[in-house]
């Protein structure tokens, strides 16, 4: 049975019956059968001037005048193409454009209005497979994009053309419709549903449902390499310098969390199940997961954990030229209670109050008050009474190691010795000069007594 609303909308309707007749109840709840046809209906769509549009089992469709009684004349009938033995998803847009999906590698278009009728072809080059067909279709009016589900899981987006220059007021039919790369999903994909507020699209597959949104797609520039993102999970690498270009798949689904604002759970993979584990409370409108790591944004702070739940200090070099480059990171030691701030060379932290009465420091930590304790950073181990320009030179040291500029770091290094050698005998192990060429080295500093 199919029910679609007649020319007062939401007071009257039409309703078909498996036997192909079409009845019309008005507004005061009075039914009358409006028409009959020949075998049963599939789909019945109102289009504007009070057309009533009737496509049958068997891909006939019927154009229908409405009187304001409900009485209907028939205006047009004619064939559709397309597959028989399959369930037609069939939409109508922008008033008169009527889409059909038939089980075919393929969109079919016809205009009621202008009685003009092209397709749209689903395009091997961009990632569909020979023979894959489509299933279903629905369209986006907010933002122009029709997307269709597949038999091979991949959904297809045409994003339509605005008429916003000079150049794009003549494209006509399929010229209008560009074809996006697809979006990858596992399953058959059975139906898909544009929501009409909020512009997320719902996929129904044989065995589960999806929910997806737009985003933009990352890409990044840097030494003459090129990755673009073209799909959730497909990237295309282009070497510029070698002419090289190739794809990258990769596969990221190790872990999951779930979270509901105050609590967070994470599920691991493991052989064919899902394993819990970890689950903390967290108060964090906001989450994300890279590598091994957990992001929430919490009050004052972002915190990054281990998927243990294993709390992370993690420092950042700034600069405007290079954003933000990794410095450091470690776990935050199970005495400590958070992290207070940075001052170099110092971390600073507050202390758990059950770690001073277990009498319990941690190594390389200096106690300073029974709920305070500090720590030297990674590059200022034996170094922590050192003066500001020691100081300085040795971040100029790390910072330019980290960028990988040795020439500077062999100029910041030449400052520290020449400074502690004023001050006191010193031992520099710094490695040899190949090591720092290629910078792989470290460096340590000892202070004899």
């Amino acid at each position: 049975m199919a029910l679609k609303m007649g020319p007062q909308e939401g007071l009257s309707f039409f309703v078909s019956m498996i036997d192909g007749t079409v009845h019309y109840v008005s507004e005061r709840g009075k039914t009358s059968q409006a028409l009959i046809i020949e075998t049963s209906i599939q789909k019945m769509l109102f289009m504007e001037r009070d057309i009533l549009v009737i496509i049958t089992e068997t891909l006939l469709l019927s154009l229908h005048k409405i009187s304001p009684e409900g009485e209907a004349e028939e205006l047009l009938k004619v064939k559709l193409s397309g597959k028989m033995n399959h369930p037609a998803d069939i939409i109508l847009i922008d008033h008169s454009l009527l889409i059909t999906a038939t089980n075919e590698p393929l969109l079919r278009f016809w205009d009621l209005e202008r009685g003009e009728n092209y397709v749209l072809s689903l395009d091997e080059q961009l990632g569909f497979e020979i023979g894959e067909c489509i299933h279903c279709v629905s369209y986006c009016n907010a933002k122009g994009l029709l997307a269709a589900g597949t038999n091979k899981g991949q959904i297809a987006m045409w994003r339509k053309v605005p008429f916003s220059s000079p150049t794009t007021w003549s494209l006509e039919g399929k010229d209008r419709w560009k074809l996006q790369t697809p979006t990858e999903l596992d399953g058959n994909i059975i139906q898909i549903e544009w929501s009409s507020k909020k512009n997320l699209l719902a996929v129904n597959l044989n065995n589960s449902v999806a929910i997806l949104r737009e985003q933009a797609m990352a890409s990044h520039f840097h030494q003459q390499m090129a990755v673009v993102q073209v799909s959730p999970n497909l990237f295309n690498i282009t070497s510029f310098s070698s002419k090289m270009m190739d794809n990258l798949r990769i596969d990221t689904h190790d872990a999951v969390a779930f979270w509901n604002g105050k609590q967070v759970s994470i599920y691991e993979l493991s052989a064919a199940a899902l394993r819990n584990s970890s689950s903390f409370l967290c108060d964090s409108p906001v989450l994300a997961m890279h590598e091994e790591n957990l992001y929430t944004v919490e009050p004052n702070r972002v915190q990054v954990r281990t998927w243990q739940v294993d709390v992370l200090i993690v420092s950042f070099f700034s600069t405007e030229e290079h954003g933000l480059l990794l410095q450091d990171s470690f776990q935050l030691p199970s005495t400590y209670q958070s992290l207070l701030g940075m001052e170099v060379p110092h971390y600073y932290f507050a202390k758990k109050p059950e770690a001073e009465q277990k009498d319990e420091v941690e190594p390389g930590s200096i106690p300073l008050h029974q709920m305070v304790a500090r720590r030297p950073m990674r590059d200022f181990i034996g170094l922590e009474e050192c003066d500001k320009t020691t100081c300085e030179a040795m971040l100029n040291f790390s910072f330019y190691l980290t960028i990988g500029d040795m020439d500077e770091a062999f100029k910041a290094i030449k400052l520290i010795k020449r400074m502690m050698e004023r001050e006191k005998p010193t031992l520099l192990d710094v490695g040899n000069a190949d090591m720092m060429k290629n910078g792989s080295f470290r460096m340590n500093l000892f202070i004899k007594s």
